[in-house]
């Protein structure tokens, strides 16, 4: 009985992350023609599409997605080759630089490209829709825009 509960539970897990790794991936297509920085902006994007539509909301944990299973998704594919990822001292985000601290930068590999195509067309259109929205904010308008409409709920973001 045991043993059946935490293959479900590891199961379910796994589930996510994958749901979790076709989110950053296409929204690393959706978001750049090139470089993808940073990700703050994956986190509130993504944040943002799980609080606003309900398809997403297995994906919210507690309150939303959370910056930790971004950032294990974005570990995750650099390993696996899906993604490039650099890290730019001193960073720039938006044109505003940051003395003394790192911005991480994300590219689609050649195999990530075919996956993150796949990925974009899994997503309803309107959720594509609303994340091409999203991503084309600045991150200071990205981040503003989640603290006023979703106060209780937005967590503190670090640029990195």
């Amino acid at each position: 009985m045991q043993t059946c509960v935490r293959r479900d539970f590891i199961q379910q897990l796994a589930e996510y992350y994958k749901a979790v790794d076709r989110l950053v991936l296409a929204a690393v297509k959706l978001g750049s023609r090139g470089w993808f920085c940073c990700r703050a902006k994956l986190h509130v994007a993504l944040f943002m599409l799980t609080r606003e539509f309900e398809e997403l909301a297995p994906l919210r944990r507690r309150f939303s997605l959370l910056a930790a299973d971004v950032d294990v998704s974005l570990k995750s594919l650099v390993e696996r080759g899906l993604l490039e990822e650099k890290l730019e001292i001193p960073g720039a985000v938006d044109g505003v630089a940051h003395p003394g601290y790192g911005v991480y930068m994300y590219r689609l590999t050649w195999t990530g490209r075919a996956l993150a195509g796949r990925a974009v067309k899994e997503v309803s259109p309107r959720v594509r829709k609303r994340m091409k929205e999203l991503l084309k904010l600045d991150v200071w308008s990205l981040i503003g825009y989640a603290y006023v409409k979703y106060p209780l709920d937005a967590w503190p973001i670090e640029l990195a």
